[in-house]
């Protein structure tokens, strides 16, 4: 009979310590903070135009284009503030008798796209109302640009004019 209370003691006693560790806990405090975020590329590399020849003698030559490059970013802002404008250095020009436009297309739900922005040295806003997002690496926006014959008599055979064009995200 002693060994089956001994028993009974030890056994309560295991049960009490297991008990008691079962409720020890220890806490920390962790802060998670979303800063901020503003990242833009341009994917898909630089961009040759030129111009055509007119579709019938006495008619304008046909603008230049290319739909080669995207727009790939990535915003964590705090509403639908953030914007991306575009525009060239102040040295930069298009050749003469011409002007050089860009839409985006295929926003989807990533922003608000311009109508055809003719680019400038003046910032220009090309997207808007961009909501916290990533449009993946690949880019969703595509960029179309287009050389545009605006004076054929001031056209200069063999003109080329390089342009360095910035995309700038700022976030809110």
């Amino acid at each position: 009979m002693m060994k089956k209370i001994l028993a009974v003691v030890i056994l309560l006693a295991l049960v009490g310590l297991a008990a008691n560790a079962a409720t020890k806990t220890a806490t920390h405090t962790v802060t998670i903070t979303v800063s901020a975020i503003a990242s833009i590329a341009v994917v898909g590399g630089n961009v040759s135009l030129a111009l055509g020849g007119p579709a019938s003698p006495g008619a304008a030559p046909t603008d230049g284009t290319s739909s080669t490059t995207r727009l790939a970013y990535t915003v964590a802002g705090t509403g639908n503030n953030e914007v991306i404008t575009v525009n060239w250095g102040a040295s930069d020009a298009a050749p003469a008798g011409t002007q050089l436009q860009v839409v985006a297309t295929s926003v989807g739900s990533y922003g608000t796209a311009a109508p055809q922005v003719t680019i400038s040295a003046t910032a220009q806003s090309f997207i808007t109302a961009i909501p916290s997002s990533a449009t993946g690496t690949a880019g969703v926006p595509v960029l179309n640009y287009t050389l545009h014959v605006v004076s054929p008599a001031s056209l200069v055979a063999s003109s080329t004019k390089t342009a360095t064009i910035t995309y700038t995200l700022t976030a809110s």
